[in-house]
């Protein structure tokens, strides 16, 4: 089959070190491409994916600030450059301008593409709504993966789950990544569930575990850092925190005045190697969670290490962490059940864990089910 995966434009493909959306496009057109389909991906300029995979770049070099992120880098460059409240809404409005155009036009190509060079299906792997417009109109059938919740959408763009909710006999099939999105999902679209997965091959499972716990994951307050953090100076439990500062001013007040290099480490940025030596070595990984998370990647990659996970009860966690078989579900903030849950930990059987990801969340399994769907609707 000839497939197209349409992917943002504004964030590059680059394995091992990241995860979400980039590192499900990265597996899945390689495992497409193992299987002797021909695949391209519209993504971002220096993006780098498997032997075989064709890359057409983003039309447009993007330059400047990231203005839809705002994060520290954006206000530092506008704090410098502007010298009045007027220079700098001026400048913030002037990039978002030029960022959305570029946006636009990067989908709006992919699909013309798609459409016009006989592409058996095309595959939109982004929460934005520019790119999932089109996919309602395509002439070659399409497939919109649903990788996060609809809570962080503007109004204005949940006029776009409004619409797909009263159009009818669109040449477009959802698809949720777990359960939890499928249910959420449900009074706007039908979708078809097809779990995420991971690469299974880096992370080896080790039964003996060390005295520490781990954190992996964005570093920021939506991820719950900060109640690790509080257990572990609670309970005197050694912590290793692993993961990209996503947000600067939380990590240098909520995070790095605690950072001692004896109770808790910060080891930075780290690629699958560093996270299988930080996972499978960990008597568990804590993921306290703030948010709906459309799946959970991070809780799959330890499970694979034979660690099991603390999580709290937000999204999809309670699908991949299993009380008693997997790890514990918590009631957010609570650090007596925390505590509870820890005392618990090494009566979770690192093998199960294993066999868990290794029966339900390989990238098999996820090339075997989209394979399978995308062949389903380009004969319809």
């Amino acid at each position: 089959m000839k497939i197209a995966i349409i992917f943002r434009p504004d964030v590059k493909i680059q394995i091992p070190t990241l995860g979400g959306m980039s590192n499900f496009v990265y597996f899945l057109s390689k495992g497409l491409i193992e299987r002797g389909h021909d695949v391209t991906v519209f993504g971002g300029r220096n993006s780098k994916l498997a032997k075989g995979v064709k890359l057409e770049k983003c039309l447009v070099n993007e330059q400047g600030v990231n203005i839809y992120d705002a994060g520290e880098n954006f206000r530092a460059v506008v704090k410098k450059k502007a010298n009045s409240l007027d220079d700098a809404i001026n400048m913030s409005f002037g990039d978002l301008s030029k960022r959305f155009d570029y946006k636009i036009e990067h989908y709006l190509s992919a699909f013309s593409r798609a459409n016009s060079e006989n592409f058996d299906v095309v595959h939109v792997v982004s929460y934005e709504t520019v790119g999932l417009y089109p996919a309602l109109f395509s002439r070659v059938p399409a497939v919109v993966s649903l990788h996060g919740h609809y809570d962080h959408y503007s109004a204005e763009q949940k006029r776009w789950l409004q619409f797909v909710k009263n159009s009818k006999n669109l040449n477009c099939q959802f698809v949720a990544v777990s359960k939890f999105i499928k249910n959420e999902y449900a009074k706007f679209v039908k979708s078809k569930l097809i779990y995420n997965a991971i690469d299974i091959g880096p992370y080896k499972l080790k039964n003996n575990k060390e005295n520490y716990i781990a954190f992996l994951g964005r570093i920021d307050a939506k991820k719950g850092l900060e109640f690790t953090i509080k257990f572990s100076i609670k309970y005197q439990v050694p912590l290793i925190i692993a993961g990209n500062i996503f947000n600067q001013w939380y990590f240098d007040n909520k995070v790095k005045p605690y950072i001692d290099n004896k109770l808790i480490k910060f080891i930075g940025l780290a690629d699958e190697k560093k996270k299988n030596k930080l996972l499978s070595s960990a008597k568990c990984l804590f993921m306290p969670t703030r948010y709906k998370e459309a799946f959970g990647r991070v809780i799959i990659e330890a499970l694979a290490c034979g660690t099991p996970v603390i999580a709290f009860k937000n999204g999809a966690v309670s699908e991949l962490v299993i009380d008693n078989k997997t790890g514990f579900v918590i009631k957010e903030d609570n650090l007596v059940q925390a505590k509870r849950a820890f005392d618990k930990i090494e009566k979770i059987n690192p093998e199960v864990c294993r066999r868990f990801v290794e029966d339900n969340f390989t990238i098999e399994r996820l090339v075997d089910e989209y394979e399978k769907l995308y062949k389903e609707i380009s004969k319809n």
